[in-house]
């Protein structure tokens, strides 16, 4: 992606938020981002196309800041927290100050479904890939480490639904991060 289409996708986040998904033009983002309406046209072809990018580019940003501050993690404890601070926190805290939420979500579930579902299996890879090198297994065995994934992804993502603020949100994800370090041993 060039730094012109990753300027025009920050400029069409930020009127996403502002004015929510339906009412957002792409005159509107063509003038957040500084640029001519056809140069928004000759990077995405609608506005459709600018929210599944934005979808997609989050989604890789989030990975990557995650792999590389799994670094320093010296257990899984830590791991599933930095995941649950970086994916759902952040998530939650941003979506909280958008204006029209229902607008938003509606959006981004109905147009970037694709996306969404490309980004939880980008996760879930993540997540397996973590277990296997800590060598960890599920107490039982029926358990694999794809239904480990399943669960730290789903339950990080389902965290928000319903919450009543922040902490509660962060309750959520601490009994998240219990359930799954009771399910996990260390590899024989």
């Amino acid at each position: 992606m060039t730094e012109r289409e990753l300027s025009i996708l920050e400029a069409a986040q930020s009127v996403f938020a502002k004015y929510g998904v339906a009412k957002t033009t792409m005159s509107d983002i063509a003038e957040a981002a500084g640029v001519a309406r056809q140069t928004v046209y000759n990077a995405f072809a609608t506005k459709n196309d600018i929210l599944r990018a934005s979808v997609r580019i989050e989604t890789e940003r989030s990975i990557a800041e995650v792999r590389a501050a799994w670094e320093t993690a010296v257990n899984l404890a830590e791991r599933i927290e930095i995941f649950q601070t970086i994916g759902p926190l952040r998530w939650y805290e941003i979506v909280e100050t958008y204006p029209d939420l229902a607008d938003l979500l509606e959006g981004l579930n109905s147009i970037a479904a694709e996306e969404i579902e490309k980004g939880k299996l980008a996760w879930e890879k993540l997540f397996v890939s973590m277990f296997e090198q800590q060598g960890i297994v599920a107490v039982d065995p029926s358990l694999t480490h794809a239904d480990l994934a399943d669960f730290l992804y789903s339950s990080g993502k389902s965290a928000k639904y319903g919450a009543q603020s922040k902490a509660h949100v962060k309750q959520r994800l601490h009994v998240s991060k219990i359930a799954l370090l009771n399910l996990v041993k260390p590899g024989s």
